[in-house]
């Protein structure tokens, strides 16, 4: 399991690579994919996308953007009915979260 830390900027991404250069996981802000969307979400992690989670709140549709945008996983709470309808994907139904993980401290 990879250490998982929540960032919100391309300085901290920046800083955090410097500061970790081991592999970890980069996580959104709480519903950040409904208030930024998805190209912040990318210019934030750029080459590191495979390895970030993006929390998109309620949002089914933008959950499935994201994992087409090559994001690595989503944080998705939808209905029960648009859930099953975003996990009904083969390649996506492993990649999608219904709560945040819990994030590692670090010194930023």
């Amino acid at each position: 399991m990879l250490p998982v830390f929540s960032i919100s900027s391309y300085p901290e991404m920046t800083r955090l690579r410097a500061q970790h250069p081991q592999p970890f996981l980069a996580l959104s802000p709480d519903g950040a994919g409904n208030s930024f969307g998805i190209p912040w979400w990318l210019d934030v992690v750029q080459e590191q996308k495979a390895f970030s989670i993006l929390d998109c709140g309620a949002s089914a549709a933008l959950a499935r953007m994201a994992l087409l945008a090559g994001i690595g996983w989503v944080v998705c709470q939808a209905s029960p009915q648009q859930m099953r309808a975003l996990k009904s994907d083969k390649l996506h139904e492993t990649r999608v979260l219904t709560a945040r993980p819990s994030p590692t401290s670090w010194r930023r």
